[in-house]
């Protein structure tokens, strides 16, 4: 379910997702997979992550049937941060 807050390149978006077969229990901060942020470019950004030392878990990756490039990230907690670009159409 995704719940939008302006257009569909800019503001702020809630997805909720579900995932079929995980019965692990959850506990405080593994309740969610992620958070994400879009970003006017996402390649750059991730540059300035690696150059940080933080993890880069998937490199940007480029989603044409969607518009939208990507990557993840991992923040100094642990958690993971995806990035999204929305490419021009």
């Amino acid at each position: 379910m995704v719940l939008r807050f302006g257009d569909d390149t800019s503001g702020a978006f809630l997805l909720l997702t579900h995932t079929s077969g995980d019965t692990a229990p959850r506990e405080i901060g593994n309740g969610f997979s992620r958070v994400a942020f879009t970003v006017p470019a996402v390649a750059p950004l991730v540059d300035r992550v690696r150059q940080a030392g933080y993890a880069v878990t998937m490199a940007p990756k480029l989603i044409p049937e969607v518009g939208v490039e990507v990557a993840l990230v991992t923040d100094p907690d642990g958690y993971t941060v995806e990035l999204i670009e929305f490419k021009e159409t």
